[in-house]
């Protein structure tokens, strides 16, 4: 696929996987390695302490979707709803992705793909010694219209990348802001099967829900 086949087959396999499909947790600890550990590893990476949704200081509802078992596209997911100071964040990982979904907060404008990115994401160490930098400084184009997407490297393909910072591509729809982050392993070409995250074991017996 090519890089915008990839976006929209990642940010519509979400959307219509159904929020009654995820199963929802007390609690983070409820959920099982590999995911468990993947998702905190990764997002200590990609979000700003305050936005994290393993930030303590953040109450998060945390759920998790299982391929070929709950209803929806085969994927095995994890998501996590909370509120910033200046958003409602919908959180879904995969194995290979991490997509944000930003929505301002109720009777605020809706802020720049930019400046939701900078205040979402941990871009700004990267971006205190730009001259040391190899790749792009991380900035967004504004998209010109709904559901068009924008890339901090448009010409870097995300499945050859090194870093998740090599690209980041992002789309506005019904007002809500959507970041996609790739979950790139330097050691591995490419992209994991999606609906292999969670162990067969904890397929077969899942944990009690809410």
């Amino acid at each position: 696929m090519n890089p915008e086949e990839i976006v929209r087959h990642w940010v519509e396999s979400v959307e219509r996987t159904a929020p009654e499909s995820f199963r929802r947790v007390r609690d983070f600890a409820s959920i099982p390695n590999p995911p468990a550990g993947d998702s905190l590893a990764w997002c200590r990476q990609m979000f700003a302490f305050a936005t994290s949704p393993h930030c303590p200081l953040n109450e998060v509802q945390h759920a998790f979707h299982l391929a070929e078992v709950d209803p929806g596209p085969a994927f095995d997911l994890l998501r996590h709803e909370y509120q910033t100071a200046s958003s409602e964040l919908v959180v879904t990982e995969g194995i290979n992705f991490v997509l944000i979904r930003a929505r301002p907060a109720t009777g605020t404008a809706r802020p720049r793909v930019d400046e939701v990115a900078h205040t979402v994401l941990n871009l700004l160490e990267e971006e205190k010694n730009p001259a040391e930098k190899h790749g792009p400084l991380y900035r967004f184009p504004e998209p010109r219209a709904e559901n068009l997407i924008v890339s901090t490297n448009p010409q870097e393909h995300p499945a050859f990348t090194a870093s998740w910072t090599d690209r980041i591509d992002a789309l506005v729809r019904a007002g809500s802001v959507y970041l996609l982050c790739y979950k790139k392993r330097p050691a591995t070409m490419g992209f994991r099967d999606d609906a292999q995250w969670f162990a067969e074991d904890f397929r077969e017996n899942p944990v009690r829900t809410e």
